[in-house]
């Protein structure tokens, strides 16, 4: 996350009212790995998943999978593969009970369903891109700022068991604390 300035924020909000989004094109090709880590990470976990309840893949679908999952997360060189088994039923079944194992969500069916426009050579993230992507928070992050002559200081903490004991020695006198969590997953198994 990015602390702007005043003069910053005035100029995005500007930027907004006439339409603009809130990060320019340089900013927004950033989010293009954390994208591609996605869609790639997340067909990682839908074929693992298959196997585990039990689908058969399509023949076909069998030979992509062990190319898609020699494949770096970090990069969408064989999106073609991916979209093809994305279409298979074995996937779409997988998929559908999402909500048993951790690793995908909503946010998995638009990035795979949008994945020919994503793939292209130009592409730049929209907002509604931006908003989808995932990252794993780690350690602790501070933001400060300042708003009608009151000090805010957002810590965000990473959710992984073995942060949480560094979270104590971080809120000695806290007057509110948010939790924020995936809506998207509150009926997980």
């Amino acid at each position: 996350m990015k602390i702007l300035k005043q003069e910053e924020c005035n100029d995005r909000e500007k930027k907004k009212g006439e339409g603009v989004g809130a990060y320019d094109d340089d900013e927004r090709k950033l989010f293009i790995p954390l994208i591609n880590h996605n869609i790639v990470s997340d067909m990682h976990t839908l074929l693992q998943q298959c196997s585990t309840f039990g689908y058969q893949l399509s023949d076909s679908s069998l030979i992509k999978a062990e190319d898609i999952l020699n494949e770096s997360p970090s990069t969408l060189e064989s999106s073609q593969l991916i979209t093809e088994l994305w279409n298979d039923g074995a996937i779409q079944d997988t998929f559908h009970r999402y909500s048993e194992y951790y690793g995908v969500g909503p946010s998995t069916k638009y990035f795979l369903d949008e994945i020919e426009r994503i793939k292209q050579p130009a592409y730049v993230p929209t907002d509604k891109d931006i908003l989808r992507v995932r990252w794993k928070t780690t350690g602790i992050e501070d933001f400060n700022f300042s708003t009608d002559d009151k000090d805010y200081s957002i810590v965000d903490v990473g959710g992984n068991r073995i942060d949480r004991r560094k979270w104590l020695h971080r809120f000695p006198q806290i007057t509110a604390l948010f939790f924020c969590v995936s809506l998207s997953v509150y009926d997980m198994n």
